[in-house]
């Protein structure tokens, strides 16, 4: 009687797990497939939100060119509109209210570029190495998006040292400003 009653209760036991595996099947669904992006236009997304992310409208009417300043220069990253370290992209205060900010020296002549240029810190030091991929990235990404948003050329946009020579800030190594260059948009004015 004991074996019987195993028996029945085996059997009752894979009849049930049978049906439940039919009414698994039954009920399956495809699986949800995630939505890839490509880095770069996530970056470019992310970068693009950064720039937009303002207290006031941008003044795209202001903004005439884009300076861009290595950590060799003496001017304090505050006193820019962004700040690149690496590949993270910071807005300063200058830039969320878009305000002018003293980042080029007073006696550069041709413009007031403190007040109608962008300033790009970034922290690296590309004239003593070669940024990495990421780094160089991010730098475009940045100046690319604002060319967009504020219709700047890319005759306009300047390294420090090519407003400012100074023997003591050297250039950033050519391949990376050859390589930043290209990558540059021309705005139809």
């Amino acid at each position: 009687m004991a074996g019987s009653r195993t028996i029945k209760t085996l059997t009752a036991l894979v009849i049930s797990m049978t049906i439940g595996a039919f009414a698994l099947l039954l009920l399956e669904t495809a699986p949800i497939l995630p939505q890839f992006q490509p880095l770069a236009a996530q970056a470019s997304s992310t970068t693009e939100k950064i720039v937009k992310d303002t207290e006031v409208p941008i003044k795209d009417d202001t903004w005439r060119s884009i300076v861009l300043h290595g950590p060799r220069e003496g001017i304090a990253a505050d006193n820019c509109h962004f700040i690149v370290d690496g590949t993270s992209i910071v807005a300063t205060t200058h830039w969320k209210h878009q305000q002018a900010a003293d980042h080029v020296v007073p006696y550069v002549r041709g413009s007031d570029y403190n007040a109608s240029s962008i300033g790009v810190f970034v922290r690296s030091d590309f004239s003593r190495r070669m940024p990495s991929p990421e780094e160089s990235e991010a730098l475009a990404q940045l100046v690319t998006t604002l060319q967009q948003i504020c219709n700047i050329d890319r005759a306009r946009v300047y390294f420090h040292c090519d407003l400012y020579p100074n023997p003591s800030v050297p250039k950033p190594q050519g391949d990376f400003a050859n390589w930043l260059t290209g990558r540059l948009m021309t705005v139809e004015q």
